[in-house]
């Protein structure tokens, strides 16, 4: 499969500094907002294992026409595998 241009989302969700507190509660908001949006209905999470084998959320992707988001996920996450193979990464739905 290859990525086409188009109508398409990424939101990463590590790109700002936060306190541990603060990135928490502002995570479990996004996470509520995403599940009611019709926006990001059929979006996956791509999400990478850390060193303490506990899934981290790295980014939100919605908006990819056919084959869909979690086709553009699963592309997204082996890429991610072959540049850091010392990392785990999957795609979770939204819901």
């Amino acid at each position: 499969m290859r990525i086409h241009a188009g109508l398409i989302a990424l939101i990463f969700l590590q790109a700002l500094p936060a306190s541990a507190g603060d990135y928490e509660d502002d995570l479990g908001a996004l996470i509520e907002f995403v599940r009611t949006n019709p926006l990001t209905d059929g979006g996956c999470w791509l999400e990478m294992q850390n060193v303490f084998g506990h899934w981290e959320k790295l980014a939100l992707i919605f908006g990819f026409a056919d084959p869909g988001d979690a086709a553009a996920c699963a592309e997204i996450a082996s890429r991610a595998a072959e540049t850091n193979p010392a990392r785990r990464y999957r795609c979770n739905p939204v819901d």
